[in-house]
C-alpha cells in the first residue's frame, strides 16, 4: 500500500478535475493488514483523489469496515471540488521518530476557506 502511494506522489501534479491518477481499488476489509492501516490506506486514497472503489465483499464487509468506508470527513477531502492531490512528504517526529505527513496545498485564490489540510500517520 505505502509503495504505491510513494509511486504516486510523482504524478500528483497532473491529478484534477477530468483526470485522477487510480493506484488500484481499495483493499479495506480484504484481510491482511490492521484496523489501523485500513483507515491508513483509505485515508491516503483519499489524499490522492483515487476513485474510492471499494476491493471487499459488501455483502459480508464487518461494522468496522463500513465505518472506514462511510467516513464522512474522509470523503469530503477525496471528493473537494479543485481535485487538487495530496503530496507525501516526511518529517521527523517528536524523539526522533520518522512522520508520513500528506498535505494539499489549493491555490492563492481559494485561502478564504482552506489554505491546505494535513494528516499525519
Amino acid at each position: 500500500m505505502t509503495d504505491i502511494a510513494d509511486k504516486n506522489n510523482k504524478w500528483a501534479s497532473y491529478a484534477g478535475p477530468g483526470g485522477w491518477n487510480d493506484p488500484d481499488m481499495l483493499e479495506v476489509g480484504n484481510g491482511g493488514m490492521t484496523l489501523a492501516e485500513y483507515r491508513s490506506h483509505f485515508s491516503i486514497w483519499a489524499l490522492m483523489k483515487a476513485p474510492l472503489l471499494i476491493g471487499c465483499d459488501v455483502r459480508n464487509m464487518t461494522s468496522e469496515t463500513m465505518e472506514i468506508l462511510s467516513n464522512k470527513e474522509v470523503i469530503q477531502v477525496n471528493q473537494d471540488p479543485l481535485g487538487v492531490q495530496g503530496r507525501k512528504n516526511l518529517g521527523q517526529g517528536k524523539y526522533g521518530c520518522c512522520e508520513v505527513i500528506f498535505t494539499v496545498r489549493f491555490p492563492t485564490c481559494c485561502r478564504q476557506c482552506c489554505s491546505h489540510r494535513v494528516v499525519l500517520l
